[in-house]
């Protein structure tokens, strides 16, 4: 919420005592007092039963008393009944600036630019020239993109109030934005000389400085700044700058600086391990944060303290998004951080309870309790962004991406800077091809989190799929150095290696991630990938399968192995390697899963069986593949839908479910739903795609067809996939209903590598 200059408010503190009378109002000179000390809580109070007390014909002191509680209520965090506050006060007193003012930056927050405006316009023609309503006025315009009137605005009140910082600073973003680069940095300098003791105009030229590409005078100003007031913020800024700038121990060593400039919540290094993915020493972290903790009085304190332990207890979930893990790991890591809830819950809020049991539940795979705790804190807190965020989590598990999304953009819109909403916003769009909309969630995220592990991966695929190869490759180095031990950016240079048509160089990197992380099922499929894009003999992988076998043998190669024989049609050779991947490793799932599709291709349906129940969920998706080749269409449906709903993650079950409503033309919503839950889990299966592709053809949404199924035709023209005839079939009818019936004639024409 912005608020006006504390100077103001302590001048109308005083004048509270004039307006609403002396020595016969001390109840009021000591709410005015309260107020001023940061008890709002007893300060309303106090103004309520004055309220009660004011004659109904003394319309001037009701409507000071309004402004009152409103302020008391904003202070509070009820914005609501601030905002109501504020409407009586100026229903009692259409005069009255302040409460004017309170209600046009409350419309401006809230995006309602032409009752903010209006809001400032009433106090001009009743006052004059009020800056504060100038001010809010050059806010709604600029938002709005009027800038001319804007900029007039902002000039104006510099004019009369050089010292007018925020004023400075929004005249600065203004011109800046309209390339006026040399004029926004003189704005600013003049801000730094006006308030010289103020941080906030050399932070904002430091990243002026930093988006023009002035990166020496960018470090100064931040610097500056940090000289100027060394307090957490500016460091926490020169820190951000110095992640941007892939000086990551430097900005360590500020961040240990800020946990020292913050007794009371030291949890600044520990956060940048956390979204570094180094979960053991943000865990350590925490652990010492809580030990020593030296809390401030009241509420404020207790939060303090009750937000370190919910990032401690994520810390302990957080290395299960690091990199699939054996099942048993997962099941350790959700009982530990089961645990430290149970340890701490008398700290935590109802519906922080509530949240953490949700994630714990989603870590140990547990969707059903999962879902009972998310409904729960979203029912307690409708307003919480955290609690949004884990509904969505919770949703997309169960295979309801659109649900999924309403969620994520609910979460944002209590709070646009939840970052893990954007990130898991940024990575649904990706998954469903709208580049442009991940894009936009994932950048601010990138901004100020620039270390961000996650976000960085998000940012460089959407780059890859963008095909800005160059751009991608940078985000790579730069997330190598936020976390060095992390196989991430290595995935992330071998997908740019593809796009590039470099299979040597995807192949390195897959390796390297590989041996980074022996266990990461990414790092496994791109060096499949990598390898059938190039001409592989079968000699070629038996050596590979010899080095797998030298003692200690590898689980990880083996599987790899295996992979590779099977994707070119050697399924002896795969089932052999398989087979052996598993015994050294029961707990690997995806070499299970991969056994038992061959198993399955080459018709022994019995071994198939045996080796799923190593596969969480898969049991139904085998029963229902069964019944569709016995002709039961309507048991494999109800097979199909019943490992849906389980969580199933092969996106089997949800592609043949798809495609099964879509060929009988029934249930072409949820035909849609399941379709596109198959991406998410397959985004580079062209057979998958294609049924996505196929589903929007008997929707007869042949925009969205053409679209998807000319994706689908690419990898398979790349990947030299059995399914191309049919994709080109279902794409030539999707050109030919959309009215593009040429692109349909010349379909035979195109290039199939």
């Amino acid at each position: 919420m912005a608020r006006i200059s504390g100077a103001f408010v302590s001048t109308l503190l005083v004048l509270l005592a004039i307006t609403l009378g002396c020595s016969q109002n001390k109840p009021l000179d000591r709410a005015a007092k309260l107020e001023k000390q940061g008890h709002a809580d007893e300060a309303l109070q106090i103004y309520q039963s004055q309220l009660g007390l004011t004659p109904e014909y003394d319309r001037g002191r009701q409507a000071e008393l309004q402004f009152r509680m409103g302020e008391c209520l904003l202070a509070l965090n009820r914005t609501r009944e601030a905002f109501s506050a504020f409407n009586k006060a100026v229903e009692l007193d259409s005069s009255h600036p302040t409460a004017r003012l309170r209600l046009g930056e409350m419309y401006l927050l809230s995006g309602s630019l032409d009752h903010a405006t209006e809001q400032a316009q009433a106090i001009l023609n009743h006052s004059g020239k009020n800056l504060d309503a100038l001010a809010l006025l050059g806010a709604a315009a600029s938002a709005s993109g009027n800038d001319g009137v804007a900029r007039n605005a902002f000039e104006d009140v510099l004019e009369q109030d050089p010292t007018r910082i925020k004023v400075a600073l929004s005249l600065a973003e203004l011109l800046n934005r309209r390339g006026e680069t040399e004029t926004a940095r003189a704005v600013l300098l003049r801000a730094a000389n006006s308030q010289p003791h103020s941080a906030a105009p050399w932070m904002t030229l430091g990243r002026l400085e930093e988006t023009v590409g002035r990166v020496a005078k960018a470090e100064e100003a931040y610097r500056t700044a940090v000289s100027i007031e060394d307090a957490p913020d500016t460091n926490l800024r020169l820190a951000q700058f110095l992640e941007r700038t892939a000086r990551v121990k430097e900005a360590k060593l500020v961040l240990l600086h800020v946990d020292a400039l913050r007794p009371e919540f030291r949890t600044a290094h520990a956060d940048l391990d956390l979204i570094t993915n180094d979960t053991l020493q943000a865990r350590q972290s925490y652990l010492t944060a809580l030990n020593g903790f030296t809390p401030t009085e009241g509420k404020a304190g207790r939060e303090d303290r009750a937000r370190t332990i919910a990032r401690l207890i994520e810390s302990d979930l957080a290395s299960h998004n690091t990199s699939p893990a054996s099942s048993d790991r997962l099941v350790t890591m959700a009982s530990l951080a089961r645990k430290q809830l149970e340890f701490f819950q008398n700290e935590l809020d109802p519906a922080t309870r509530e949240i953490l049991q949700a994630e714990i539940a989603v870590a140990g795979n547990d969707l059903s309790t999962a879902r009972i705790h998310a409904d729960a804190a979203v029912q307690i807190a409708p307003d919480s962004a955290s609690a949004q965020y884990v509904d969505g989590v919770v949703k997309s598990r169960l295979g309801d991406p659109m649900a999924a999304r309403i969620a994520w953009e609910s979460a944002l819109e209590n709070d646009d800077s939840h970052v893990p909403s954007r990130i898991a916003l940024a990575q649904l769009l990706l998954n469903q091809h709208d580049f442009e909309g991940a894009q936009s969630n994932i950048i601010p995220v990138v901004r100020e989190e620039p270390a961000n592990l996650e976000a960085l991966m998000v940012f460089g695929h959407v780059l890859v799929a963008e095909n800005d190869l160059g751009s991608a490759e940078v985000i790579a180095n730069r997330a190598q150095v936020a976390a060095p031990n992390s196989p991430m950016p290595d995935l992330l240079r071998g997908e740019i290696a593809l796009a590039n048509r470099d299979p040597g160089n995807a192949l390195i990197a897959f390796q390297k991630a590989v041996l980074r992380d022996p266990d990461n099922e990414e790092a496994i499929d791109g060096l499949t990938r990598a390898y059938k894009g190039g001409q592989v003999k079968r000699e070629m992988l038996m050596g590979m399968e010899k080095i797998a076998r030298s003692e200690p043998a590898s689980a990880t190669l083996l599987q790899i192995s295996g992979q590779l024989f099977a994707e070119h049609g050697w399924n002896e050779d795969a089932k052999r390697c398989l087979i052996s991947a598993v015994q050294i490793d029961p707990s690997r799932s995806s070499a299970a899963l991969q056994l038992a599709r061959v198993l399955m291709l080459t018709g022994d349906m019995k071994r198939a069986s045996q080796y799923a129940v190593l596969v969480p969920g898969i049991s139904e998706v085998f029963q229902g593949v069964a019944a569709e080749q016995r002709g039961d269409v309507d048991a494999a449906v109800s097979h199909y839908e019943a490992a849906v709903r389980a969580g199933d993650r092969t996106a089997v079950a949800a592609n043949n479910l798809a495609w099964i409503y879509a060929g009988r033309r029934t249930h072409l919503d949820r035909a849609l739903e399941v379709a596109k839950r198959a991406v998410e889990l397959s985004p580079r299966d062209a057979g998958i795609l294609d049924t996505l592709g196929f589903v929007h053809l008997q929707r007869r949404e042949y925009t969205d067809a053409v679209k998807i199924l000319e994706h689908a035709r690419s990898l398979a023209l790349g990947d030299r996939t059995p399914e191309l005839p049919q994709i080109e079939q279902h794409l030539r009818t999707a050109y030919i209903s959309s009215g593009q019936p040429e692109l349909a004639a010349a379909l035979h024409e195109f290039p199939r590598n």
